[in-house]
């Protein structure tokens, strides 16, 4: 087999540094990636510590820095051995570049390539199976490359210790029917018992939630943390559309990462499920005052990016096909597909304005059935074919 042209048609598919080395004769035989300094030839220790550390010679070793910085070594027939990487998984990632440079006192300026996990995964597979002929998926490579020790369960001596040592905090653990309660007022969106039980306790109430962590700053995060993914899942039982809920969650994760120190932490945990209940009330007084032709509007606002159907509109609003038409004719003026369109093209529109996807990725996006169909559309809405609109905007 022809290693090396192998390797080549990779590197020109993929841009992931490879080289491939004689373990016998000690020597690097290719080498694609970096077109001039070679962290690999410039830090003489890199391949003797990772050749180390393989865990099996027959299966792939992925070798990890700050969590980030990824390189992949596995033995190939013939006595060789293959090197993918380093590859950033993190994009932009020329902090971590330079945070490898150090560590490995590199000379020389590095930008290292990026990479996602996911495409770093199929890489590895179709690689190694290419050179090895043998098959390993993503899920394979995880446990290849954790260390296989017994799980809690196993190993019954630490269940135990640990159930023995947190007896008597276990006596004032918050128990499930607790917590049902208190996701239950998520659900109802029952603001005024939430905000009854927010009391300068707070404090106390965290601790009952059992030692997730020995660190103290992590304990808060991880409590914050799951308050969080509880209460959006009982907001989404509550009937909260799932993209509001995530998105909530998204956000106060997002405020949890900028919080410094365990008051802002505190602070966050008692507004999590105040926010969701409040979320969650708001939208059951929406969908009660608004008329079925609002949650026609609203249904189609939410999934424009998804295929809508007059069955769908018409079990949302709890009415037949045809007086949904009636009245939304009555109240709008427009058909429902009209008005489906314009809300679409008003979309298109913001897309092709503020971003650079194609344009056929934005009709598949929009759901029409052609990107003809799409510029068809657009034109009779506009006046303009999406082409000469993008330009028109730049």
């Amino acid at each position: 087999m022809n290693f090396i042209f192998l390797l080549d048609k990779f590197y020109g598919l993929c841009n992931i540094p490879v080289h491939l080395y004689d373990l016998q004769e000690q020597k690097l035989l290719y080498s694609q990636g970096f077109s001039e300094h070679d962290p690999w030839q410039e830090d003489p220790l890199l391949f003797p510590a990772l050749l180390h550390d393989m865990c099996a010679e027959n299966q792939p070793f992925i070798a990890t820095e700050s969590d980030m910085i990824v390189t992949v070594l596995f033995s190939v027939p013939a006595g060789k051995l293959v090197t993918m990487g380093p590859v950033c998984l993190y994009p932009d990632g020329n902090f971590f570049s330079e945070q490898y440079r150090i560590h490995h006192r590199l000379r020389f300026s590095l930008t290292l390539p990026e990479c996602d996990f996911i495409t770093l995964s199929n890489a590895i597979s179709f690689l190694f199976y290419s050179m090895t002929g043998k098959e390993i998926n993503g899920r394979e490579l995880l446990h290849i490359n954790v260390a296989q020790g017994p799980t809690l369960l196993e190993n019954n001596r630490d269940l135990k210790n640990y159930m023995l040592e947190k007896s008597e905090i276990e006596q004032q653990r918050y128990g499930y029917d607790v917590e049902k309660e208190k996701m239950q007022a998520v659900m109802d969106g029952d603001v005024e018992t939430i905000r009854r039980e927010i009391t300068s306790d707070a404090i106390i109430q965290m601790q009952m939630i059992g030692e997730m962590s020995k660190i103290p700053k992590k304990q808060w995060e991880y409590s914050v943390v799951s308050s969080i993914v509880l209460s959006c899942r009982a907001a989404i039982a509550g009937g909260l559309p799932e993209k509001t809920s995530y998105s909530l969650s998204d956000t106060l994760l997002q405020r949890l990462t900028q919080c410094d120190n365990f008051q802002e932490m505190l602070l966050l945990e008692s507004e999590v499920r105040m926010t969701f209940a409040a979320a969650v009330n708001e939208h059951k007084i929406r969908n009660t005052n608004i008329s079925c032709v609002e949650k026609a509007k609203s249904y189609i606002l939410d999934h424009l990016n998804r295929s809508i159907t007059l069955d769908d509109l018409a079990n949302e609003c709890g009415i037949s096909k045809c007086h949904l038409c009636r009245k939304f004719k009555s109240a709008t003026s427009q058909t429902v597909m009209e008005y489906l369109y314009t809300e679409r093209i008003k979309a298109a529109q913001d897309l092709l304005r503020y971003s650079n996807k194609p344009i056929s990725y934005i009709a598949e996006y929009l759901c029409f059935s052609s990107q003809s169909h799409f510029t068809s559309i657009f034109r009779k809405y506009t006046g303009q074919t999406p082409l000469q609109y993008r330009n028109k905007t730049e």
